[in-house]
């Protein structure tokens, strides 16, 4: 999990937006992950720079399936925000193997929002709407340590050997 709220500024190109988003997902990945399954430094990155080319070299990298969760996500206004969406929506066309096989969008507002929130006098994003969202969305409550021990453990049991899990989770 990381935080897209540092390109949450109106003033901000999708240029440094991308950037931004992109920075924070490095900086977070190495409190998360070990140095070989970490995303390729942003620095050395030779291909135009944008969030959906980031995570499409990273996940064709890794030999396991990468599951991404975006935090303040209702933080990004405008262009950014449709920006990123349009990239995710394009690179769920190819996962798992060449994008993270699951993208979750965590914030406080509700999903339809996004929509009001981007073009506030049209009824939808258009034909251009990067997830379809039409009338409903989840709200999920709080995640507390034995809710996240109880999907961890269902997530190994449809994909995994219980080898893998922690010792907490057995």
């Amino acid at each position: 999990m990381f935080s897209v709220e540092s390109a949450g500024y109106r003033s901000i190109t999708e240029e440094i937006g991308n950037r931004k988003i992109i920075d924070s997902l490095y900086n977070a990945s190495a409190g998360y992950l070990n140095k070989k399954n970490c995303p390729p430094q942003p620095e050395k990155y030779k291909k135009k720079l944008t969030l959906e080319n980031y995570l499409i070299d990273w996940a064709s990298a890794q030999s396991k399936p990468i599951v991404l969760l975006l935090d303040e996500i209702d933080s990004l206004y405008d262009d950014v925000l449709v920006s990123i969406l349009r990239q995710l929506r394009n690179g769920f066309q190819i996962r798992p193997k060449r994008f993270p096989s699951t993208v979750a969008l965590v914030g406080l507002r509700d999903v339809r929002e996004y929509k009001t929130k981007v073009r506030p006098n049209e009824a939808s994003l258009g034909s251009g709407s990067p997830f379809n969202i039409k009338a409903k969305s989840i709200l999920f409550a709080p995640f507390f340590h034995k809710s996240f021990c109880f999907f961890y453990r269902f997530f190994f049991d449809i994909s995994c050997s219980t080898d893998a899990l922690p010792k907490k989770t057995r």
